[in-house]
């Protein structure tokens, strides 16, 4: 039976095509139309309706706006080419649905996805509205939430966009509101359109998930886990007593329809028949009756990604076989978390969870699962901090932190990520700026835990120095449950040894008042060896 599969999807194999569709906005010269984006003008403070996509796609040309206006960045990393464009040349430009059509020429739309990549004043998309629409039909979760983004590019990836693409014309809409002065957009979009779903979904007659995790048509289940944690892997099918089995491979990931993968008959293989590692848990006898749903646990002992398709007889169906999509327990993950943070807010990180899969780390002798990274450049625990004004008293009277807080925009500018190397722990701020800046003050640093062990520090200290007057505290405290001596100045002992304190429950604090932590010596590094405040050392 599934030698007689493989055969015929081999012949099947060109069934499955691919269709690329490339849209940008600015197509012509600044200042100037748009050949292919017309708009529509707002305010919509209702849902958008039939009459106001038809009015977008009908409407008059967008604007393209000249390079190196109104302070906007002027190109998209992926597209150079692509422009802003607008509801006019000159501000204040207009809340607009945008419309750019698209033509599909596959007969048949078996799967379809979406990458954009956006710089955008004001926003996309409101509390009412998502901000893009296929054919006249929402692409849930597009609403940019941030402002600023005129100076930080935005991108979707990997949209299912399979239901709303069809044969044909397509329009593809972006609705920019604008809160006033300047509006417009920049976009880049990727279509790539599939005549036959490129991975394999669940069906009645055969599931299979990890966890409850299951695929799409345009993506399989990627399921994250530490390694020797326990995952559940869970078999489904209608088809009880049938024969069945399950193809398994390791490290081999699994192939697209486009990349290696078989189509029969509207069955997807999407487990890779090449990989020197299949295998087969009922050894390809086919004789195994399956014995009604079930979930089987699992604990992968070692970093490596394994992948598995269930296979169970279905004489109802063309093909005779039915399939479920392909699961991949992936526990060989990069230990490296990058964050997502808003302008003023903090996330909390659990140690022993994907990616990270560490130990706790030692601060002030006690021992945490568990920490806050904060947006405006500090590291607690217990609690996160939303506040955006520093102070020493701050640090003084609430919860035990270390780094450098001022009020920063990570939102728009920079990289804040968690990585982990060896028993150590480093909490990065790359590139952060003061906050309102439009990009100025650059500033960088990372804080260091050493797992269990005693030595945490703040490293790799560098600002470019344009910072201006916001307020700026660093260094290292246990909070109320500490003592706190006079603050300090790192710059003032910079390469002077070992500064010592009285007790190890001190606070480690430097406060400015009037802009950033005073630097003229040059100091990249502040060490606690022993993990508290009892000494430090400034390099």
């Amino acid at each position: 039976m599934l030698r007689s599969l493989i055969v015929c999807g081999l012949l099947a194999a060109t069934l499955a095509g691919q269709e690329n569709i490339t849209l940008r906005s600015g197509n012509g010269t600044a200042p100037g139309p748009d050949a292919q984006v017309t708009f529509v003008a707002g305010p919509f403070p209702v849902a958008l309706v039939a009459a106001d996509f038809a009015a977008a796609a009908a409407g008059a040309p967008a604007q393209i706006i000249p390079q190196n206006s109104f302070g906007w960045m002027n190109n998209l990393g992926n597209d150079p080419a692509a422009q802003w464009i607008g509801s006019s040349q000159a501000q204040p430009q207009l809340t607009a649905l945008f419309a750019i059509p698209f033509t599909v020429v596959s007969p048949v739309v078996g799967a379809a996805s979406l990458d954009l990549n956006l710089l955008v004043d004001d926003f996309m998309g409101d509390t009412i509205n998502d901000g893009l629409f296929i054919n006249g039909q929402p692409i849930p979760g597009t609403a940019t939430t941030q402002g600023g983004t005129w100076n930080n590019e935005v991108q979707f990836t990997n949209l299912d966009v399979g239901t709303l693409v069809t044969p044909g014309v397509n329009y593809l809409f972006l609705y920019g509101r604008n809160t006033g002065g300047p509006g417009g957009l920049n976009f880049h979009a990727d279509f790539n359109v599939y005549a036959s779903p490129e991975w394999q979904v669940n069906q009645p007659a055969a599931s299979l998930d990890i966890d409850g995790s299951t695929g799409s048509p345009i993506a399989p289940a990627v399921v994250e886990r530490c390694v020797g944690e326990t995952s559940t892997v869970n078999f489904g099918s209608t088809n009880v007593g049938l024969p069945w089995d399950l193809a398994v491979t390791a490290p081999e990931p699994g192939v697209s329809a486009t990349t290696g993968g078989l189509v029969y008959l509207g069955e997807v293989v999407n487990i890779n028949l090449a990989a020197a590692s299949l295998l087969y848990l009922n050894n390809l006898t086919f004789t195994t009756p399956f014995p009604g749903n079930f979930g089987l646990p699992v604990s992968v002992g070692v970093p490596i990604e394994t992948s598995a398709q269930l296979i169970i007889a279905n004489p109802g169906a063309p093909a005779g076989i039915a399939l479920s999509g392909l699961v991949t327990l992936d526990t060989n993950v990069a230990p490296v978390l990058t964050l997502t943070l808003p302008d003023d807010g903090s996330q909390q990180v659990f140690l022993s969870a994907t990616p990270l899969c560490t130990g706790n780390v030692a601060f002030y002798g006690t021992s945490y699962s568990d920490l806050y990274v904060n947006s405006n450049g500090d590291v607690s625990f217990t609690a996160g901090s939303s506040d955006f004004t520093a102070t020493a008293l701050e640090w003084q009277t609430l919860m035990p932190r270390i780094g450098v807080q001022a009020d920063l925009e990570p939102n728009n500018f920079g990289t804040v990520s968690v990585s982990v190397v060896g028993p150590s722990l480093f909490v990065t701020y790359a590139n952060i700026t003061e906050w309102g800046t439009g990009g100025s003050g650059v500033s960088s640093w990372t804080i260091e835990f050493n797992g269990p062990l005693a030595p945490v520090a703040i490293t790799n200290f560098a600002t470019d120095g344009t910072w201006g007057v916001t307020p700026c505290v660093g260094g290292m405290s246990l909070g109320a449950g500490g003592t706190h001596p006079a603050l300090v100045s790192f710059d003032a002992v910079t390469g002077a040894g070992i500064q010592t304190n009285a007790f190890g429950t001190d606070s480690v604090i430097e406060e400015n008042p009037g802009g950033m932590l005073g630097n003229a010596a040059g100091w990249t590094s502040i060490l606690f060896p022993v993990g508290d405040g009892s000494n430090y050392i400034v390099n």
